[in-house]
């Protein structure tokens, strides 16, 4: 397959239909994402980003740069860069400028940046091998599951964007590395452009930035040609100091600059400083070439290794924010961060369910994941062209270091899949040319179908993959009920505590602290945040969010009490009167989480009741699982002050129905004391319903010998009022 005979008009044809066919794998799943009126979208963090960019929608071109909703009650600084979010505002106030049209541009821009990200992986693998190697890694990038995956429709996360800023990061690094040709102007431009773009969208862009900013530097060290080396050091000292003069009144003004320092963690001065220093490292390298001579390539990389190291030290030493970001940087690449163990991206790509399994690989890569060991030897084997060395050895880095990163977690998956597929098209293009020979003595239309039939059975489990969401969306459109999903539960309910809980400040006004937040498992937190518009504290953020992760590990703390007074009083503390309760099979039913979630906080075995706590909504039942999540309140309770035998027990009891029709006995028990009395809180009214669980009637207790009914006032209940009950053999007394 030579690219000679591949046209220009049939490449555009070709990119055409490809993008076509990307475009339909990744608007597949729409059913489960646009329910009539509402947009359910799929995954955590798509419904911050919804909430920060209906923020910029309402204020623009204003961005959301503190938010009183994050780690409440002290609020925290945002940390992803504003870029994206503005992005989608700006696209919806173009359309229409209505909350309904921002979600459904949310939606759908994630297929589309898709989509592009193949226009990148084309020109890259044309630059290193011609266009049946572009066409064929464009081919890859619209079919696996590995990019389709992060770019779906619904899935409102920066994913998309940033496979497609790293693959025009690295085609514009290529494209002024490239000794074959001269480094127009243009390709530098574009650098810097790519450069902005993706340290304003992407948090971890300084990962991309070390492999492609260290690789142009390589290869200026180690240009032969005297003329184009002083030329690549000059266009390298100015376009790295012309982007760090876009970036400096950016990060200065920073809320994350202004909270976290020099961090390179997030979108702050770091980045600015980085790129300064690389202008400054340019000017070094030149400075000392003109005082001692330009030497051999080893001499220059010596001085490339010295200069940069006694930088990175000298910065280093200066700056404690530098250190302490650059810790957590490597605590979270390693994934020992606080949340590591239980974040899903944190998994290993070949140990996803904790032991070795090529499965989730193959799934993504289909069975071409068997074939990415060998790229680095084909890359291996194409730099022994001098000319292309450069270009390639860029390439090679970027394909190693995000394919190794991959291998240790799932995240990296995104960053790494426009590479493999520009790596898997290099091999399968080189393997098809050694071939060449003997195919050649095949008619053309029994060549055409080996080469289409070795695709399909290289690809076969990816096509299975899609296959299986071409029949939900069949099943769904046939009429068959949509399974209930759990980002669609989390909706649901989210909607439900809007609506039960009082409305706050603190949504659209980032100077008003909300009067209240909620209490909650951090996964939910962004749908609590944007649907729901309360504030949380903890959320998806984890441990990053606040200048500590004191409130993300107390989340999982206070989950986990035995001593349900120590988990209400630090309920009290954070101002936190809601709390959301989800199931984690945690087999220890004595923590609070389980007395909340599995007893409804009523009293079970030998279990005592949780009385400041009441069931106020949870969501509909999901098969034999019950109710995902459940939202409580934390109430003063009204006391029932009885009177009984001395060191009789007594017991309180309420029949309540839930929203979901669920009917169950709430109770309370105690022993009465020597002087014959027991007091009991009960943290439902019986009056008329104030929320969608509610009491079918009055409250029971139920003493040695008899049972008195008491009626409870939400007054009774919201001010802790006593209400005295008599023993089972004083005279009737009415009920209040």
């Amino acid at each position: 397959m030579s690219s000679r005979r591949i046209t220009p008009s049939a490449t555009s044809l070709a990119l055409l239909g490809i993008a076509a066919l990307g475009l339909c794998l990744r608007l597949l799943g729409a059913e489960q994402v646009f329910r009539g009126q509402n947009v359910v979208f799929q995954g955590y963090d798509a419904y911050y980003h919804a909430r920060r960019a209906l923020y910029s929608l309402v204020h623009f071109p204003a961005v959301l740069q503190r938010d009183p909703l994050l780690n409440h009650p002290h609020g925290s600084a945002v940390p992803w860069p504003p870029l994206y979010d503005l992005l989608v505002a700006a696209v919806a106030k173009l359309l229409g400028g209505d909350e309904p049209t921002l979600e459904r541009v949310a939606a759908l821009l994630p297929p589309l940046l898709g989509v592009a990200s193949l226009i990148p992986a084309y020109c890259i693998g044309r630059r290193l091998a011609g266009r049946s190697v572009g066409l064929f890694a464009a081919l890859l990038v619209a079919t696996l599951d590995a990019h389709v995956a992060a770019s779906r429709v619904g899935f409102a996360d920066h994913h998309a964007a940033g496979g497609l800023l790293g693959m025009l990061l690295l085609q514009a690094t290529l494209a002024v590395a490239d000794r074959r040709g001269p480094s127009p102007a243009r390709a530098w431009l574009g650098l810097v452009a790519a450069r902005v773009a993706l340290v304003l969208t992407i948090p971890g862009s300084v990962l991309t930035l070390a492999v492609t900013e260290t690789g142009l530097m390589a290869a200026t060290v180690l240009e032969p040609e005297p003329s184009r080396r002083a030329w690549l050091r000059r266009a390298g000292a100015a376009s790295a100091l012309a982007t760090a003069a876009f970036l400096l009144p950016l990060a200065a003004s920073a809320a994350t600059t202004a909270d976290y320092g020099i961090n390179p963690n997030y979108f702050t001065t770091f980045h600015p400083l980085l790129f300064g220093c690389i202008g400054v490292l340019h000017v070094l390298l030149a400075l000392l070439e003109r005082g001692f001579g330009a030497g051999r390539a080893w001499r220059r990389a010596t001085w490339l290794a010295a200069c940069g190291g006694g930088l990175a030290l000298l910065l280093l030493a200066v700056s404690d924010d530098l250190r302490g970001g650059l810790e957590y940087g490597l605590r979270f690449l390693s994934g020992t961060h606080a949340a590591g163990d239980r974040v899903l991206e944190e998994r290993p790509l070949l140990a996803y369910h904790g032991a070795f399994d090529l499965n989730f690989a193959v799934r993504l890569f289909g069975f071409a994941a068997l074939l990415l060991p060998l790229v680095p030897l084909q890359l291996a084997r194409a730099l022994r062209d001098a000319s292309l060395r450069p270009a390639l050895g860029i390439f090679a880095a970027f394909f190693l270091c995000f394919g190794g990163l991959s291998l240790s977690a799932l995240r990296f998956v995104n960053d790494f899949a426009g590479a493999a597929a520009v790596g898997l098209a290099l091999l399968g293009v080189a393997a098809l040319r050694a071939a060449a020979p003997r195919l050649a003595r095949l008619p053309r239309a029994a060549r055409a179908a080996l080469c289409v039939a070795a695709l399909a059975l290289l690809l076969a489990p990816t096509v299975s993959v899609h296959a299986s969401r071409v029949a939900r969306l069949a099943r769904a459109h046939s009429g068959a009920p949509i399974a209930d999903s759990l980002e669609a539960s989390m909706f649901r309910f989210a909607r439900e505590v809007r609506a039960v809980t009082p409305e706050t400040a603190g949504f659209f006004d980032p100077d008003e602290p909300p009067e209240y937040g909620i209490f909650a498992w951090s996964g939910i937190g962004h749908h609590l945040h944007y649907v729901a518009r309360r504030a949380t504290a903890a959320d998806n953020f984890g441990p990053v969010i606040g200048l500590d992760d004191r409130n993300f590990l107390l989340s999982d703390r206070v989950f986990r009490y035995r001593v349900p007074f120590r988990a209400v009083l630090a309920l009290r503390r954070l101002n936190t009167p809601y709390v959301v309760s989800t199931d984690f099979d945690w087999p220890d039913a004595d923590v609070f989480l389980n007395r909340l979630h599995r007893d409804d906080a009523s009293a079970r075995d030998e279990r005592p009741a949780i009385p400041q706590l009441r069931l106020l909504t949870e969501s509909l039942p999901s098969g034999r699982g019950g109710s995902r999540f459940k939202l409580f309140e934390l109430v003063k309770g009204a006391v029932l002050q009885i009177e009984a035998a001395p060191e009789t027990s007594v017991e309180a009891r309420v029949r309540l129905r839930t929203n979901s029709g669920r009917r169950f006995v709430w109770s309370n028990r105690g022993v009465a004391d020597a002087e014959g009395r027991a007091r009991l809180r009960v943290p439902y009214s019986t009056g008329d319903p104030v929320a969608p669980t509610y009491a079918t009637g009055p409250v029971k207790v139920f003493l040695e010998r008899g049972v008195r009914t008491v009626h409870v006032r939400e007054v009774d209940v919201r001010e802790g009022r006593t209400i005295p009950v008599g023993r089972d053999d004083d005279p009737p007394r009415s009920d209040r």
